[in-house]
């Protein structure tokens, strides 16, 4: 049996045709991925025997966000890193595109914190559907907005 790893990515959209097949074939394996991805997606998750461990949310609201987090393994053993790369083919086959590791503990812990938040959001995040469709996330939790706690949290730091 494969050991169950996570996956956690975020970043604008998902076009490129190989990464798709990868992320299907991990997903296959039994890797559990999580995606959050603002804009395109062309992988459809859920869909059983083939992408049913990869799910897919998408926050849309007050700020546009432009990360790109590539988070491989569970938070204590974890690879980080952040890129200027989305997944489209014209960014992994016709661009030059950097991606570097998050080394420090601190600021590792602080990037998995940010993707925590984003995946508790259910207040503008929309959860994708197996048929590519983009659901509300019906549950009984408290409501929950990451930009906007991101931002008083900020805020609150900053003594503004």
């Amino acid at each position: 049996m494969v050991k169950m790893v996570e996956y956690f990515f975020k970043f604008n959209s998902l076009t490129d045709k190989d990464l798709i097949i990868k992320l299907s074939e991990a997903s296959m394996k039994r890797v559990k991925i999580k995606l959050i991805i603002r804009g395109i997606s062309c992988l459809r998750p859920g869909v059983k025997d083939y992408t049913e461990n990869i799910e897919i949310r998408s926050i849309v609201g007050r700020y546009l966000e432009h990360p790109r987090i590539y988070i491989f393994g569970k938070r204590n053993d974890a690879l980080a890193f952040i890129s200027s790369a989305d997944l489209m083919t014209r960014n992994t086959e016709k661009r030059i595109e950097v991606t570097s590791p998050i080394l420090g503990k601190e600021t590792k812990e602080k990037l998995f914190s940010f993707m925590d938040y984003q995946w508790m959001d259910n207040t503008k995040a929309r959860v994708m559907n197996s048929f590519g469709e983009y659901d509300m996330i019906k549950d009984d939790k408290e409501p929950f907005d990451s930009q906007d706690y991101m931002m008083k949290k900020d805020t609150i730091k900053s003594g503004n």
